[in-house]
């Protein structure tokens, strides 16, 4: 996992543990579990608000066994992660080009326009999101809401598409102030995502992960699978009917 985080992001910090600590010996654990064991353990020593990194406060370490996506806590620590999860020159240089093509096409200089990443997951999470989280794939009316908030509050928006279903919003997706900007390669992909000065995303942590490393707006569809924390107030995460 180390050698396959580092040749991306080379900035990294954090340090690596031995294989023994995972999993065999270390205890396993759904992350809302911990979360709560967490919660309990801080919530008498600071705010709920406050980003500043504390020392691990249980006794044992866990194997955190699903897969957490816990939006609203994570979103107050953005910056943190930024700086860790810095992506490597020639990452990000595939990404800037796929974007600079893409603004090509449409005619539009960088410094004119306003980049809202989207990034559409279809194949395999269509019939994941009904199997594992009893709800329907989102509907191309969740994605002219999401194209039209950001129409409504940002000056010469442009909709800077990634998919693993190319195809599908190629034939979708007409207005001409979206362009398809996804590669071959997954890594340049979610750097592309993470250039945007916004972001629109649809099920899974992809789409995520990038606009996370991005800045701006968040947009996602709601209800989603990942745990919402109504604690945590922030103006970044914006949620849109799916359906």
């Amino acid at each position: 996992m180390s050698d396959t985080l580092v040749a991306i992001f080379p900035k990294l910090s954090l340090p690596v543990a031995t294989g023994e600590c995972y999993p065999r010996v270390t205890h396993s654990e759904s992350f809302a579990k911990l979360y709560m064991k967490l919660f309990a353990k801080s919530a008498d020593s600071r705010a709920l608000d406050d980003t500043q990194l504390y020392p691990y406060p249980l006794q044992q370490s866990v194997y955190v066994k699903d897969f957490p996506c816990p939006s609203h806590i994570l979103i107050t620590m953005r910056d943190h992660f930024r700086q860790e999860f810095t992506f490597n020159q020639r990452v990000l240089r595939k990404a800037k080009v796929q974007v600079a093509a893409a603004l090509q096409a449409l005619n539009t200089a960088l410094r004119d326009a306003t980049i809202v990443t989207v990034h559409v997951r279809r194949t395999d999470y269509l019939a994941h999101v009904k199997n594992y989280y009893k709800q329907s794939p989102v509907k191309d009316v969740y994605y002219q809401r999401a194209f039209n908030f950001f129409r409504n509050r940002t000056h010469n928006p442009v909709f800077v598409v990634t998919s693993d279903d190319p195809e599908w919003c190629k034939n979708n997706f007409k207005d001409k102030d979206i362009v398809y900007a996804g590669g071959r390669d997954p890594v340049v992909d979610l750097a592309v995502l993470a250039l945007g000065d916004h972001h629109i995303i649809t099920d899974g942590t992809f789409g995520f992960s990038g606009a996370f490393l991005g800045k701006g707006i968040i947009v996602y569809p709601e209800p989603t699978g990942w745990p919402i924390y109504p604690c945590f107030k922030t103006p970044l995460l914006h949620p849109i009917s799916r359906t």
